[in-house]
């Protein structure tokens, strides 16, 4: 079943005003050529130690890691993959990414990559506002979720700070340790299609 597809057009490319934006942040759609703009920024060892996401530790390694996402969930067409660079407006400095992954019963999981040189900033809650319109205005969606590892105290700070509610926890493993996931949801009112409010 192919799900939004007028959404994934008007959100896979900049328009001609430019990349996305808010107060501080751009959202660039992202690319493989975002590699060596980002692979400073997300060479941290810190990001990694509560996702499972690769750390690449060369530029050609990111480049193949982002090319992937680009490319999407190939044959299955009951979801929609987006991701966007993140870069500082007032500066032009990357610091990131953000991801949703969009499901045919308008549900979508998020989730997001910051340099630890940002952290406390409140950059990440920043992109992840914008991100919840976003998907609420071009896709309709009606809820959105996140896994987080319950270790990772900043990012459930922050999803229960956003009004995410913790529903379920999960025995899960990463890096080789036993560890535990928290499943986070927020409810939200889909606007109807071509609403601009």
């Amino acid at each position: 079943m192919r799900i939004g597809l007028r959404y994934t057009e008007s959100m896979s490319s900049q328009s001609r005003d430019g990349p996305a934006s808010t107060e501080r942040l751009l959202f660039e759609p992202l690319s493989a050529e975002h590699a060596p703009l980002l692979f400073h920024a997300l060479d941290d060892d810190r990001i990694y130690r509560y996702v499972p996401t690769p750390h690449a530790v060369s530029i050609g390694e990111l480049k193949d890691y982002f090319g992937k996402l680009v490319q999407g969930p190939g044959e299955d067409q009951s979801q929609i993959w987006l991701n966007w660079a993140l870069r500082l407006s007032a500066s032009g400095v990357y610091i990131g990414t953000l991801q949703a992954t969009v499901l045919a019963d308008r549900e979508a999981w998020i989730g997001y990559m910051i340099s630890s040189a940002f952290w406390g900033q409140g950059y990440a809650s920043e992109a992840v506002a914008w991100l919840i319109e976003e998907l609420v205005r071009r896709a309709g969606v009606s809820s959105v979720r996140a896994s987080v590892d319950l270790r990772n105290r900043r990012s459930s700070r922050l999803l229960r700070r956003m009004g995410f509610l913790k529903e379920s926890t999960e025995s899960s493993e990463l890096h080789g340790q036993t560890t535990m996931d928290g499943h986070y949801r927020l409810a939200v009112a889909p606007k109807a299609r071509g609403s601009t409010e």
